[in-house]
């Protein structure tokens, strides 16, 4: 079989997520990475019948209006491709990628709302351990765009709050000097996997969990009072030790230890307190989710004395805020630690109006008989799976309030509910991640 050859395109426009297209000579090339405007080297991959799908093998030139030096690990790391875009160019360019997706929904009052902070507000990050090169000494950073085999240092990250910079270094060089392994996919051996890092914005304090497999030494005792030492802004309440003998690359646990302090860090939206622990679902940018809560509440209107249900619920977050006025609340989700949070928060708030329940929202919903006036969903980056689907339209409530993490599957999910008697009366879109691609959509539909 013949190699394909690269060829060197520019980026003409990009639709969302991150999808772009390019003229080639006699074809029209689509591919994941880029921006309009950039000159990039592409390999062809497979012709379809009106394009042929391709993938970046390398970004040759900037677009014009990249004009920002970026952070050092700009180009290689793949967290931030807007890195050095100015913000008012990348929330146009990310208003209009939203605006030709929706447009069957999109209307006048449509928009991208502004960002609140556009650096270090991320309360979690998820480093990785690995190499940069083959060989070479162990890096603890982000996976590297295009070769997600190997690892880059994020020393100046501008996404993450400075003092995980700091532990992130401090880890790194602490298990270099020690010659500790990362654990090696392909081999099946190794130590090391990944250190996540947690933050409450309102507290100043900062959960620290190690993920490593079970063989090996990590010298926890030492680690520990290194990272004690360290000169931070907020204070390490909390340490975590995560066994994770699986094969993939994911942060699972099959043990939990907990090593040091507080069992959870506790951040505050809107009057109430929320206790986050390692892995419980809470919102990663804390200070811009007020705004998308606040937009839920408007779109869900008059609650009270009504019957509401919170899918894909978390910690409880909207549950608790629409008990305070709502009859009664109805929350699913499906990560038990996150459910028990929920239940310790809730009491804490002193609301005694919200059943919690540890299930899947596909099968939950099978068999509730009450009524329900409204239904609010955030689901996963996959969106409502079609059991979920098939039971939230039997519910048959009267306004659907969807928040989602991702538009494109939202998009296919508005299609349908549109297809069952549901109508979009609004959409709005917030800038909750500058510098990367992501966005957060929020929409209402009430029934025909």
């Amino acid at each position: 079989m013949a190699k394909k050859k690269p060829q060197e395109v520019t980026i003409e426009k990009t639709d969302y997520p991150n999808l772009s297209q390019a003229q080639g000579q006699d074809q029209t090339f689509r591919f994941k990475g880029g921006l309009p405007g950039q000159k990039v080297e592409i390999i062809p991959i497979k012709k379809r019948p009106n394009y042929t799908r391709a993938k970046i093998r390398q970004i040759l030139g900037d677009a014009p209006y990249e004009t920002d030096p970026g952070c050092p690990a700009h180009g290689r790391c793949g967290g931030c491709i807007y890195q050095k875009t100015p913000h008012d160019i990348q929330h146009a360019l990310k208003e209009a990628q939203l605006k030709d997706l929706y447009q069957d929904y999109w209307t006048q009052d449509s928009h991208l709302e502004e960002a609140s902070d556009h650096n270090h507000y991320r309360n979690k990050m998820e480093y990785t351990f690995g190499d940069q090169v083959k060989g070479g000494p162990l890096v603890l950073g982000l996976h590297r765009r295009f070769h997600m085999h190997e690892i880059v240092d994020t020393t100046g990250c501008r996404i993450a709050p400075e003092d995980f910079e700091t532990i992130r270094a401090y880890t790194q060089e602490f298990y270099r000097e020690r010659k500790v392994p990362y654990y090696h996919r392909m081999a099946k051996e190794g130590t090391l996997r990944h250190l996540v890092l947690r933050k409450s914005f309102r507290e100043k304090k900062i959960m620290v969990n190690l993920v490593t497999r079970s063989q090996g030494q990590i010298y926890l005792e030492d680690y520990i009072q290194g990272l004690e030492d360290l000169d931070l802004d907020c204070t390490i309440s909390s340490i975590y030790h995560t066994i994770n003998d699986q094969a993939g690359d994911a942060v699972i646990c099959d043990q939990l230890i907990h090593v040091k302090g507080d069992d959870g860090i506790h951040e505050k939206l809107l009057g109430l307190d929320f206790k986050i622990t390692p892995f419980s679902f809470f919102q990663p940018n804390p200070l811009g989710v007020e705004k998308i809560y606040q937009k839920a509440l408007d779109y869900a209107g008059q609650t009270q004395g009504k019957s509401i249900f919170d899918l894909y619920s978390g910690t409880g977050t909207l549950a608790q805020i629409l008990a305070s006025q709502a009859q009664s609340v109805y929350a699913v989700e499906i990560v038990q630690d996150a459910v028990d949070n929920a239940r310790e928060m809730a009491k804490k708030n002193k609301l005694d109006n919200i059943t919690f329940v540890c299930d899947d929202v596909g099968k939950a919903l099978e068999d509730y008989q009450g009524q329900v006036d409204t239904i609010l969903v955030d689901p996963p980056r996959v969106g409502l799976l079609p059991q979920a689907m098939k039971n939230i339209l039997k519910a048959q409530a009267e306004k659907i309030v969807y928040i989602s993490c991702n538009p494109k599957t939202q998009k296919d999910n508005l299609d349908q509910f549109v297809e069952n008697g549901y109508r979009v009366e609004k959409l709005c879109a917030f800038d909750q991640f500058p510098g990367t691609v992501h966005v957060e959509t929020i929409v209402l539909m009430s029934r025909k």
